[in-house]
């Protein structure tokens, strides 16, 4: 989420890009939800630089122009006594390549081709790998999808995902708070923060995702929901949702 700030350095997006290779190599899921995390990342780049290029930056009713212009300003200011202070940059040359501020385009270029490198060695492997049955890209058919929603496995999903959401002796009121902590962040900040909005995105295309291959799984769903699924699954987004529920109690920061 550091590549789309725009304090975000070179060495941050590298950071970043060697630790989520390292997640690859982690969970079986591992692949899919880093497709989930990028996607989510190119479409808050997307829908950002689309807000920005509106009404400087798209608000929804409760969050006003004026943030976003004080916003600015406390930008310009902060620049303004940057220069103040060391008029010459003498300070910010030793910096050299690791503290570089390029675009966040370019700074999350960096990390996802990063995350692609160090994982090589699993893509080299994984092909050999037996899917016991779980093949799931090759089960996302049309005849699937349509076999599942005629039934009644969706509401059967549907109601083991809200009663997981709901479980608060298990997981306390993050779901709660998560979904309280989405409304907030979108009606106080719109699109303009582009780490928030990709962790939101990011978070609710996994649970999707879950949602979609628990559809087309050939496993019974009685015995998915006996080894604790639903929860299971939720324990890869948990960290994601807590995120943004810490992130809509933060003031506003400058966007990339």
């Amino acid at each position: 989420m550091r590549a789309l700030r725009a304090g975000g350095t070179t060495g941050e997006a590298s950071l970043a890009g060697v630790l989520l290779g390292g997640a690859l190599l982690t969970k079986n899921e591992g692949l899919a939800l880093a497709g989930i995390l990028a996607a989510a990342l190119g479409l808050a780049l997307v829908l950002g630089r689309l807000s920005r290029a509106s009404v400087g930056g798209v608000r929804w009713p409760l969050a006003t122009i004026a943030a976003h212009s004080d916003c600015e300003k406390e930008t310009r200011r902060a620049r303004e006594n940057r220069a103040l202070a060391d008029p010459s940059g003498l300070s910010r040359m030793p910096q050299a390549a690791f503290l570089l501020r390029p675009s966040a385009a370019a700074r999350l270029g960096l990390a996802l081709a990063l995350a692609g490198l160090v994982a090589l060695p699993w893509f080299a492997v994984r092909g050999a790998v037996p899917s016991i049955d779980e093949g799931y890209p090759s089960m996302f058919t049309r005849e699937n999808l349509a076999s599942a929603l005629a039934g009644g496995r969706p509401a059967d999903i549907a109601a083991a995902f809200w009663q997981s959401f709901t479980n608060c002796a298990r997981w306390g009121f993050l779901w709660i708070a998560f979904a309280f902590g989405l409304a907030a962040l979108l009606l106080r900040r719109g699109l303009a923060e582009l780490d928030a909005l990709a962790a939101g995105l990011a978070a609710l295309l996994a649970l999707t995702l879950y949602f979609t291959v628990l559809l087309v799984s050939p496993w019974s769903l009685e015995l998915l929901f006996a080894t604790l699924i639903p929860d299971r699954l939720l324990v890869h987004v948990a960290p994601l949702a807590i995120w943004c529920v810490c992130a809509a109690g933060w003031p506003e920061r400058e966007v990339a």
